[in-house]
């Protein structure tokens, strides 16, 4: 079965934002996920005189999506590595060990 990372980027998405950086041709995109993590897409015209509002907003949010399908790559092949351990599992060990240290 082939896993289609694209729609579960989008799936993850729980809202986005657009922000113009006022003078230039850069659009920033800011995606929350559905756990509240932020992930910034960003996209740029040379030269700002043909710069497009709406072209801006699709390859920034492009961008912003190739990011989540990084992190879900990640997670993937992390759990694959593990024997579906996930890493939360490691981190949660980690953190227990780092207090117990400071103790």
């Amino acid at each position: 079965m082939l896993c289609d990372i694209a729609a579960l980027a989008e799936k993850a998405v729980k809202s986005s934002e657009y922000n113009l950086v006022q003078g230039t041709g850069m659009m920033i995109c800011a995606l929350t996920l559905r756990n509240n993590f932020v992930v910034i897409g960003q996209a740029g015209c040379l030269p700002t005189t043909t710069f497009n509002p709406e072209l801006g907003m699709k390859y920034a949010r492009e961008d912003a999506i190739r990011k989540v399908q990084e992190f879900i790559g990640f997670t993937v092949a992390d759990m694959l590595y593990t024997g579906g351990r996930p890493l939360r599992a490691d981190l949660e060990a980690e953190l227990t060990a780092l207090k117990g240290a400071q103790s």
